[in-house]
């Protein structure tokens, strides 16, 4: 009994702590991302799909934002850090910091 209640104040701990910290700053997205793609309501899709009301015009568009999204994603691709702070951090991990 005495484990379990020792684990709950372990998390209950944690969790406040984590509830201190900052939110890092992670920049703006690479410029070749592209805009932001906006969401599209579910009912206009359905209304467009229905009748066969999808024009050429439609479909070009759809396949321009798929590009779009699929850049985006490339973009979003490869390593979080810097080469500078992956060396620091390796550096830090190989001394031994923070065990």
């Amino acid at each position: 009994m005495l484990r379990h209640a020792r684990f709950f104040l372990t998390s209950v701990l944690c969790l406040a702590l984590s509830g201190c910290a900052t939110v890092p700053d992670l920049g703006p997205l690479p410029a070749a991302a592209g805009p932001t793609p906006q969401i599209m309501p579910l009912d206009q899709l359905i209304a467009a799909a229905q009748g066969g009301r999808l024009t050429a015009g439609v479909g070009e568009a759809l396949v321009a934002r798929a590009n779009r999204l699929r850049a985006r994603a490339a973009a979003m691709r490869g390593p979080v850090h810097d080469p500078a702070t992956r060396a620091r951090l390796a550096a830090a991990i190989a001394r031994g910091v923070g065990s």
